[in-house]
């Protein structure tokens, strides 16, 4: 009996050592040091792998097209209209009753002049596998890739759609039509009435306006009167109490991404980061406010996973995670053989926040938010811990997008050889964070792959 309890207290113990260990390679052997054990519930368990439920991706922005070139941009988690919803039981319909019309070369100003709504996405997306997202099983009658989806809906009940789906990178256009839809009348009128959703911006298209330099089809924004007087965004802990950080509120929201009934141990640096873990899982908060979640548990290597189905596990498990309050868009995404990353970057009054060079360099992302899936179970998820939101303090922006252009163009000379610029790749208004409470908008212009920022107010 003596030397089972014996052996008992060693296994224990070396299962404690191995963990605490893990602990101290995290946070570099430093810190006081406070272990505890607890029972909870939720993100982790069944949430980090494939439920089986197929996600429809998401576009980078969606513009809806007025017929007068001018143009209104939203994100699909901020979209307050119904215009978005709409867009995609549009395109359902494709799976349900299209036909496929042509494939043609595309034309810019014919895709442009009408009403319409555009969904543009952040890469190439194959068509069978995008659809394949509804649930459905579809043949797509040709199998090729996209960025971009136009679609054409009419004022009259039981009316055609026209739906384009564009290859900018082949200049093709693949066109689909259904007869008789059910929601070609509903999307027109929200397209309609979406003009007086927002009247502070409007926007116009680069490609329809002429303007060559840019590489993409671009929507800039413009303001009437010259300026715009816009909220300043506030940054926001959601692991603080009445301006005090809450070490209890943080851990109530680490015991999310652990399954039920498991043991967690806790370990702590002078710096401020706190670090979480058990046998497979791993989560750490750090001093300049990075949330970072690690699963170690072995992948299923017979799974297959698809495009589709490692966005659907991204999706699932992010939608499980309560702190995260700030509307979010998908920014990019990276295929390393069998692991996908999804980046998303951060959103409010649709205008996207953007993150300093610095604040990329301290948390070693270039957007706000990433989650790696392999064999349809997330390995890994980081993300800024911040929430951000509209504040009641506003300011003025009142540079419009060709000074800034001009600005950056300027600035790029002073740091290249070139003497002459012919392509831009993106130009934007947006938030800046720098680590900073208090947010301003921006320019934010790239060139080359390379982003330059200069400020809107003159």
């Amino acid at each position: 009996m003596k030397l089972s309890r014996i052996l008992n207290i060693t296994i224990i113990a070396l299962v404690i050592t191995a963990v605490l260990q893990t602990g101290k390679l995290w946070l570099n052997n430093n810190g006081s040091h406070n272990f505890f054990y607890t029972a909870f519930v939720n993100i982790g368990g069944d949430d980090k792998t494939y439920s089986g439920e197929r996600y429809i991706l998401e576009p980078k922005e969606i513009v809806a097209g007025y017929g007068n070139k001018k143009f209104y941009r939203f994100y699909a988690s901020a979209d307050k209209t119904g215009i978005y919803t709409m867009g995609n039981r549009a395109i359902s319909e494709i799976v349900s009753k299209g036909d496929f019309v042509e494939r043609r070369s595309v034309d810019w100003n014919e895709l442009l002049s009408p009403k319409c709504l555009i969904f543009k996405y952040s890469g190439s997306v194959n068509s069978n596998e995008f659809l394949s997202g509804f649930e459905k099983s579809f043949d797509a009658k040709t199998d090729f890739y996209f960025d971009t989806i136009f679609i054409y809906p009419q004022m009259d009940y039981s009316s055609n759609v026209d739906i384009s789906f564009i290859d900018t990178v082949n200049n093709q256009e693949f066109k689909y039509n259904v007869k008789k839809s059910r929601v070609s009348k509903e999307l027109y009128d929200l397209i309609e009435n979406s003009q007086n959703f927002d009247n502070s911006i409007t926007y116009i298209s680069t490609k329809q306006s002429g303007f060559n330099i840019f590489s993409d089809d671009i929507f800039v924004p413009q303001w009437p009167d010259n300026k715009l007087n816009y909220n300043i965004v506030k940054r926001v802990n959601p692991f603080e109490i009445n301006g005090e950080f809450s070490l209890n509120s943080l851990e109530n929201y680490i015991d999310e991404f652990f399954e039920s009934g498991t043991l967690k141990w806790s370990e702590t640096d002078k710096t401020g980061s706190y670090l979480f873990s058990d046998d497979n899982t791993v989560v750490k908060y750090t001093n300049n406010g990075l949330i970072e979640y690690y699963n170690y548990e072995p992948v299923d290597k017979d799974v297959n996973q698809s495009f589709i189905t490692a966005y659907s596990t991204a999706k699932s498990f992010m939608e499980r995670d309560k702190e995260l309050e700030t509307d979010i868009y998908l920014l990019d995404w990276k295929e390393n053989g069998d692991e996908i990353v999804f980046c998303f970057n951060y959103t409010v009054n649709n205008l996207p926040l953007i993150p300093s060079e610095i604040l990329m360099g301290m948390t070693n992302m270039d957007c706000c938010l990433e989650i790696s899936v392999k064999n349809n179970s997330v390995r890994k998820y980081r993300r800024i811990a911040y929430n951000y939101e509209k504040d009641t303090k506003t300011a003025v922006a009142n540079k419009e997008f060709i000074r800034a252009l001009d600005e950056t163009v300027m600035m790029r000379y002073e740091n290249s050889e070139e003497s002459v610029i012919t392509n831009v790749d993106d130009i934007k208004l947006g938030y800046y964070i720098s680590g900073r409470d208090n947010l301003k908008l921006k320019w934010f212009t790239t060139i080359d792959g390379e982003m330059y920022s200069v400020e809107s107010e003159k």
